[in-house]
């Protein structure tokens, strides 16, 4: 961690207790909250070789990219990044996407509201691919002892900020590809996971999967969710544009180099790949059909800061998920299940 003002280089545990013993009391927030701010810059110690690569940039990276495509999402999020931080960052309340943002979550929160109503104060939770903690912040607010692992360093900050200033529960933070959490989390450590559209822009969705499910005890749950093909395809102009839905039907994945690579799913297929994870029980729900997919588009970003406008939309929404998940064009494909 290096301070930006006055240049000065230390661990974050050293930070942390000379910040304790000058009497503060929560150290690791008031870092976390600073890093936020920018008053800081923290060197993540990074769990894969390739997420130091990718970060970096260059020939490279790009490199590296061609030969793992499921990467270019990783470089294509940092650029993004350093070109458009206030709509990657979107839990702050002055982002142009911030209410629509919040909308999605409120959609998986409702899906989800018996799995985290079960949550007592305390329990382990693990958030794969957690980006800026949209997930983590709400489980945090619970009193969840939440561990964020993301493949972003910027994403990582800008989470690390948002659960200090929540200050509730404990956390823990890493900087690791979803593919490969061995590093980051103990197996049969936590008491439930989320993996929420994260797992249909690896390599290995299904490897990941079980490691995931692996990190969490028997008994817990675990809840994922990927893009739907026909929804997605029909609101994601770098795709549909490029007339590549043919082949994504037939192939189920699109790669732009430079900027996304994505797998499809049937509904059929994730009930297997949650069996062969150790899921039991697993349910399929096709879901965000109003602020994404096609319906999206048309709507557009603005008109979420009315709350009467998201409370119809969650109505219309939840009459949606009553379709079967193979006749349904929302953006995305949420599963839950039980570990075995």
């Amino acid at each position: 961690m290096r301070n930006n003002a006055g240049g000065e280089t230390r661990s974050v545990g050293s930070a942390a207790d000379s910040l304790a013993s000058e009497g503060w009391t929560r150290p690791l927030d008031t870092l976390g909250a600073g890093v936020a701010r920018g008053e800081f810059s923290v060197e993540w110690p990074a769990m894969s070789e390739e997420l130091k690569i990718v970060a970096a940039g260059g020939p490279e990276a790009e490199r590296l990219c061609r030969r793992k495509p499921s990467l270019w999402n990783v470089l294509a999020y940092e650029r993004e990044w350093a070109e458009y931080p206030e709509y990657n960052d979107f839990l702050d309340d002055k982002s142009p996407v911030f209410h629509k943002k919040k909308h999605q979550m409120d959609v998986y929160e409702k899906l989800l509201h018996s799995e985290f109503s079960g949550l007592a104060r305390g329990s382990k939770v693990l958030d794969a691919g957690g980006g800026v903690g949209r997930a983590a912040a709400r489980l945090a607010g619970r009193g969840c002892d939440v561990t964020l692992a993301d493949a972003s360093p910027r994403a990582l900050a800008a989470a690390w900020g948002r659960l200090a200033r929540i200050g509730a529960g404990s956390y823990d933070i890493a900087w690791a590809d979803a593919e490969d959490l061995s590093g980051a989390v103990a197996p049969r450590s936590m008491d439930a996971a989320l993996a929420l559209e994260t797992l249909c822009y690896l390599n290995d969705p299904e490897a990941a999967l079980a490691g995931i499910a692996g990190t969490v005890r028997r008994g817990g749950w675990v809840a994922f969710s990927v893009e739907s093909m026909a929804g997605a395809l029909a609101a994601d102009a770098r795709a549909a544009g490029l007339g590549s839905a043919m082949s994504a039907a037939v192939r189920r994945e699109i790669t732009v180099e430079g900027e996304l690579h994505v797998k499809y799913f049937s509904a059929g297929r994730l009930e297997r790949m949650s069996r062969k994870a150790g899921l039991r029980d697993a349910r399929v729900v096709c879901c965000h059909h109003v602020a994404d997919g096609p319906l999206g588009r048309v709507i557009g970003d603005e008109r979420w800061s009315d709350p009467a406008f998201a409370r119809r939309a969650m109505s219309v929404e939840r009459a949606l998920w009553k379709i079967p998940p193979r006749m349904s064009a929302g953006r995305a494909l949420l599963v839950v299940g039980r570990v075995r």
